[in-house]
C-alpha cells in the first residue's frame, strides 16, 4: 500500500512540474526585427489576455496596398491621385503623395464611436470620435447620419467616401 501511494505521490509531482514547464513557455516575450529596419530596431508583441494570438504593432510607415485597412493595427488609408490607395501608419508619407488619410469610414459598432471628417481634399482626415465638431460625420449609407440627413458618396481614386449632407471632395 505505501508503494501504491508512493507512485500516486510522485505521479502527482511530476504532473505539478509539468504545468510549471508550460506555464512558463507560455508567458514567452516575442521580439521581432524587420529586416530592413536599421540595425538594433526591435518590435516586441503585446500578449492577448485571452492566451490567443499577440498582436505585433505595425512598424513605423508599414503600408500595404488596397484599401479598407486594419485599424486595430494602426493602419489607416491613403488617397490620392498619385497612385493606388495603400494602407500606412505613415501620415507624413501620405502627406507627401497629396493625399487624404482615411482612420475610419462609418460609426465603430464596437465602440460607438462616429467617423468624422477633418478638412476636405488634400491633407483631409477622418478619425473615430464620440461627436463631430469640426466637420460633418463620414458614412457608408444614410444609417450612419443624423435623422433627416442624407450620406453622400462619392468615388475617390477607387475608394467609396462619404459625408453626411455635404459631398466630400476628393484630394487631387
Amino acid at each position: 500500500m505505501s508503494a501504491r501511494l508512493a507512485a500516486v505521490a510522485l505521479l502527482a509531482l511530476g504532473v505539478g512540474a509539468a504545468g510549471l514547464a508550460c506555464e512558463s513557455a507560455v508567458n514567452l516575450d516575442v521580439t521581432y526585427t524587420d529586416a530592413g529596419a536599421p540595425d538594433g530596431a526591435v518590435e516586441s508583441a503585446s500578449p492577448a489576455a485571452d492566451g490567443g494570438e499577440a498582436v505585433l504593432p505595425p512598424l513605423a510607415g508599414s503600408e500595404l496596398e488596397s484599401c479598407p485597412c486594419d485599424s486595430s493595427q494602426g493602419l489607416a488609408c491613403c488617397v490620392s491621385a498619385a497612385g493606388p490607395a495603400f494602407c500606412t501608419t505613415d501620415e507624413d508619407r501620405c502627406r507627401s503623395e497629396r493625399g487624404a488619410l482615411y482612420r475610419c469610414f462609418g460609426p465603430d459598432p464596437n465602440t460607438e464611436s462616429v467617423c468624422c471628417w477633418r478638412g476636405s481634399g488634400e491633407g483631409a482626415t477622418t478619425a473615430l470620435a464620440a461627436e463631430c465638431s469640426t466637420g460633418p460625420r463620414a458614412c457608408a449609407e444614410d444609417a450612419h447620419c443624423e435623422t433627416g440627413e442624407t450620406c453622400r458618396l462619392v468615388d475617390c481614386h477607387g475608394v467609396r467616401i462619404g459625408a453626411c449632407g455635404t459631398p466630400p471632395v476628393c484630394p487631387p
